[in-house]
């Protein structure tokens, strides 16, 4: 219970409390004292705003080191300094860890005076070894291998930041030793780490495995809770709002945001007001190109969403995040109450903290609190992870056959490369290569057998549509066998090289059935457009659904084809050519049905 307020408080949010606790300081407000027992940090000249983070360390062994060690402080200093984000848990987390590291070698040594320079001298090495691997070791003995690799890395940090240091001001004795240092961890990286590393490739091949994957009933079920909840806080006029609704609106869109986006946890928590401002403006969006977009279904998107652009993963890239009109009502309603919580206004932050302070809340946490206030209804709640939903949504985007500038788009979306989609984010296509590769090792393993086996119903396209062009003829009303089907594909591939627009495919001579002759007509981008804005209204048609619906008749076809002329060039029987054009509108309009139903 604290003092001057008489609140209650959990431990970890005690300290913090009592040091922005009104009662306790006063009528004047919050500010931040930096702590007198800290002396090195003036030393090393860091910036108030730095004083500022270190003053936030805990009042315990770890904590106090990480406030008066100077080559912590340095470290500290320089990341702070790197950072663009200014990520201030990150950076005390590496402080903490490095004094973590000092800590248990004082122990091991019976030497408190061990110190960050003496982590970095050769006659230390050993028990620096030990040191790491008594912190690394879990329980029954297991590895906790990510710990241990950031233990690594951060070594390398440290002796970059120290030589940098030494080298600057004279101290070349000091910058030789760290050499030495370097060459012997350098020697000694594989003994010390090497188990680590494989161990976290063998866990990232185990997190890709479909088991690893969100339940497709727990993501609906969470959407649902979360749209529910936040439009009762968002349309409530008579609540007067208090922490705890500030908390609970804050966590549903960052978990909304997070999920809806398959971002990474910490980059819509970290959506600054200015950013914000930007998308509600639609500063990132240019009217004009948007009036050069023809497609009614792909322009009416543009209404749906907010588009803001936040640094991503290193600083190093602008990624974007699409904020759902269902949550736009929520962040206005949100930033309104920013002064009934007392959020300062100087937290740049739209999900920020509160109790006066100038952070960001941490996006796993604000997932965990949404999952925590569902109750046990979830079948595996412990997938609900912002590293899972860009799992699953990686693996759902890479089983759609999209051109490869779309899939660049998502790429962009997503903040990495498709070699990273691929081998670190999305699935195996596990059922192309049974379906496809089994099926082609089977048939060449036991060929008799294959040929007895009844044929699978699904069948994966061997060409791409845009290769093949569109089919016509009564194709769903025909069934053929498998080298039939090649026959077909193979004409389509030599009407291609022809550039020819119409081709009658050959048939196969071994085959005595006698089934109609299909012909192929190779679509334009403009004859596609003329197609779409004469017959608009019938491909727009939302009355029915699936491929239910009438198509236009003979004589509206026929006045079509004498206007445009589109089969000018072909000898073509009138017939055909009116069974092409009524395939091609059943065809677009299925496509905007279904893009209507995905979307």
């Amino acid at each position: 219970m604290c003092g001057g307020c008489k609140g209650f408080f959990g431990g970890k949010q005690f300290y913090r409390h009592r040091k922005n606790c009104r009662d306790i300081l006063g009528s004047h407000g919050p500010s931040v004292s930096f702590s007198k027992k800290i002396k090195s940090a003036d030393s090393l000249g860091v910036s108030e705003e730095f004083k500022a983070v270190l003053d936030s360390f805990r009042n315990d062994q770890a904590g106090s080191l990480c406030q008066n060690d100077p080559i912590i402080i340095l470290l500290g200093k320089r990341l702070w300094a790197k950072s663009l984000k200014k990520e201030k848990h990150v950076i005390m987390a590496d402080m903490r860890l490095l004094a973590n590291i000092i800590l248990k070698m004082r122990t091991l040594s019976l030497n408190n005076a061990i110190s960050g320079e003496n982590l970095l001298e050769r006659n230390h090495f050993e028990t620096l070894s030990e040191a790491i691997r008594s912190l690394t070791v879990g329980e029954h003995g297991s590895l906790k291998a990510g710990l241990k690799l950031k233990m690594g890395y951060l070594l390398k940090k440290l002796i970059k930041t120290a030589k940098g240091h030494y080298i600057q001001h004279g101290e070349m004795d000091k910058s030789t030793e760290v050499d030495y240092f370097s060459a012997v961890l350098d020697l000694n990286w594989d003994y010390m780490f090497y188990t680590a590393q494989i161990t976290c490739e063998q866990r990232r091949s185990a997190l890709r495995k479909p088991q690893a994957m969100p339940v497709e009933e727990d993501v609906h079920k969470l959407r649902n809770f979360i749209l529910e909840e936040m439009e009762k806080l968002a349309t409530d006029q008579y609540k007067k709002w208090d922490a705890h609704d500030f908390i609970k609106m804050r966590n549903l869109i960052v978990s909304r945001l997070t999920m809806f986006n398959a971002r990474r946890g910490g980059e819509p928590a970290r959506l600054t007001l200015e950013e914000w401002e930007e998308a509600a403006g639609d500063a990132w969006i240019d009217p004009q190109m948007v009036q050069t977009i023809e497609d009614p279904l792909e322009k009416a998107l543009f209404n749906q969403f907010k588009l803001a652009y936040q640094a991503g993963k290193g600083s190093k890239k602008l990624v974007p995040l699409l904020i759902p009109n269902d949550t736009v009502k929520p962040i206005e309603k949100l930033i309104e109450q920013r002064k009934e919580i007392d959020v300062p206004d100087e937290n740049p932050f739209v999900f920020a903290n509160t109790s006066c302070s100038q952070d960001h809340v941490i996006g796993w946490q604000s997932i965990k609190a949404v999952i925590k206030m569902m109750g046990p209804v979830l079948e595996r709640p412990e997938l609900l992870i912002a590293d899972k939903f860009r799992h699953r949504m990686s693996t759902l985007f890479a089983i759609l056959d999209l051109p490869a500038s779309e899939r660049d788009t998502f790429y962009r979306h997503m903040g990495h490369s498709e070699e990273i989609n691929k081998h670190v984010y999305q699935c195996p296509l596990s059922i192309g290569e049974v379906v496809k590769v089994g099926g082609f090792l089977k048939k060449v393993d036991e060929p008799s057998a294959f040929n007895e086996a009844p044929r699978a119903e699904y069948q994966y396209p061997s060409i791409a549509p845009e290769e093949t062009g569109e089919l016509n003829g009564d194709a769903s009303q025909e069934k053929e066998t498998n080298e039939q089907a090649c026959q077909e594909h193979l004409s389509c591939a030599q009407d291609e090289r022809n550039k020819s627009p119409v081709v009658e495919p050959r048939q196969d001579i071994g085959n005595k059935s006698s089934s109609k002759p299909r012909r192929y007509f190779r679509w334009t981008e403009s004859n596609t457009r003329l197609v779409k804005d004469y017959f608009g209204s019938c491909i727009m048609d939302k009355d029915a659904h699936g491929s239910k619906g009438s198509l236009p008749g003979k004589k509206e076809v026929i006045e079509f084809i004498e206007k445009v002329r589109i089969f000018e060039h072909n000898n073509m029987i009138l017939n055909d050519q009116i069974s092409i054009i009524k395939t091609k509108i059943f065809n677009e309009r299925q496509k905007a049905r279904s893009s209507v139903k995905f979307r």
